[in-house]
């Protein structure tokens, strides 16, 4: 009886849980379209990206954070890095060894008030 009633208290909680925010890989055509702009630039030292996004998107979607990722061959998470944006300028960078066989994603995710909560992304550019 008891484990019912922990069952009744709980559902409620999790019928008002908002859905994970998806994922946008931005290519040239669809960054310039929303205002992004990135940079991909490879030397001696590092493969390099640069994302900068606008300070507000349609709907008044807002950054909320940022940051990149490393991914293995295998498609294991081998590092990460998520901080807080500059809400007028949000920018976010990465590098990685040029040689190494790791996937670089470099983001930044914007937020949507109340009524456009779906329109909720994260914005990303990765080096393959």
């Amino acid at each position: 009886m008891k484990l019912e009633y922990i069952f009744i208290l709980f559902f409620p909680l999790c019928s008002l849980a908002s859905p994970p925010i998806e994922s946008f890989a931005l290519d040239e055509d669809s960054a310039k379209l929303l205002g992004f702009s990135y940079s991909i630039t490879v030397d001696k030292l590092s493969k390099m990206i640069e994302l900068q996004g606008p300070a507000q998107l349609k709907n008044g979607c807002t950054p909320i954070a940022l940051g990149n990722f490393l991914i293995g061959p295998d498609e294991e998470q081998i590092s990460a890095f998520i901080g807080s944006p500059n809400v007028s300028e949000p920018q976010a960078l990465g590098f990685v060894s040029p040689d190494s066989d790791n996937k670089l994603i470099v983001f930044i995710d914007y937020s949507c008030p109340d009524g456009f909560s779906s329109d909720s992304r994260r914005y990303e550019v990765s080096t393959n």
